[in-house]
């Protein structure tokens, strides 16, 4: 500790090369500028140090408690400092600077994404990151992959119809008889209520869209821009959910979705409730309806 107290103090400013770190330590290994070659021949990045990253307090650093691991990137730009100073061998990362990438990366030199993925360089505006800023597209108010994709897929002209009309029978494997449920004959087409699935009220403006992406594409926003205020969370696959600046909600499954209550449940609506089943309708019940 005394050696530590009165080593130099000395700042480093560089790239992420590796984060696959062989004992979970939550580690990166990091080219530093003005220490470290750019020439991979001469140091190779299995060779360089494992830097130990500074979490914030979120993250209480014992039995995984909080949040990790960290989101860096190879191909982040970070900034630390030394802790064995002028020995420079053993770096603590404070933080990773976001920039604009003007260049390419180049797999075959330092300083550079060795696997070429970073910076994003795509044909699609939404996608790609390469000459221009590193801020999250979303947070910057710009058309995302994800945007895109919920609008493709959004559903118009559900319809639903006021009228009580047959939705099937309930089945009972209790010693009650299966029995049908009254049709109705108003089922006109012209009686049905018919409902769009609505359009994302999204308007954001930096800086107050805060946005987490992950490398694959789930996205998590919270917009607290003036009359725009929204909740999303929106998974790759496209299935999301979006609270409205009104305090509507909508939510959308791609594919199957089931809700398990241990419990009882309870559900009032106020107002008036529709449901479409455009397949078949099944409800079974144990005890009594």
């Amino acid at each position: 500790m005394n050696k530590f107290m009165d080593t130099k103090f000395v700042w480093f400013h560089g790239v992420v090369e590796d984060r696959a770190d062989p004992l979970y330590l939550n580690r990166v290994r990091i080219r530093a500028f003005g220490y470290h070659t750019a020439n991979k021949e001469l140091l190779p990045t299995a060779d360089l140090p494992w830097a130990t990253i500074m979490m914030p307090t979120t993250d209480s650093g014992t039995s995984g408690v909080g949040r990790s691991p960290h989101g860096l990137v190879e191909g982040s730009w970070v900034v630390g400092f030394f802790r064995d100073g002028t020995d420079a061998q053993d770096p603590i990362v404070l933080g990773s600077i976001a920039a604009l990438n003007t260049v390419e990366a180049n797999t075959e030199a330092g300083f550079f994404d060795p696997a070429g993925l970073y910076p994003k360089k795509t044909d699609k505006t939404e996608t790609n990151y390469l000459n221009e800023s590193d801020v999250n597209k979303a947070a910057r108010g710009l058309a995302t992959q994800a945007n895109i994709n919920q609008e493709t897929i959004r559903v118009g002209k559900v319809a639903n119809s006021d009228a009580n009309t047959t939705l099937g029978y309930v089945e009972a494997k209790s010693k009650a008889e299966p029995f049908a449920l009254e049709a109705k004959e108003n089922t006109d087409p012209v009686n049905i209520f018919q409902f769009d699935e609505p359009a994302s009220p999204a308007k954001p403006q930096y800086p107050f869209n805060k946005v987490t992406e992950s490398e694959s594409g789930h996205v998590f926003e919270v917009d607290d821009t003036a009359d725009y205020q929204r909740i999303k969370e929106h998974h790759r696959s496209g299935t999301f959910y979006e609270v409205h600046p009104d305090g509507s909600r909508v939510l959308k499954v791609i594919k199957d979705n089931y809700e398990v209550t241990l419990g009882d449940e309870y559900v009032n609506v106020k107002g008036t409730s529709r449901v479409t089943v455009e397949g078949d309708c099944n409800l079974f019940v144990v005890g009594n309806c």
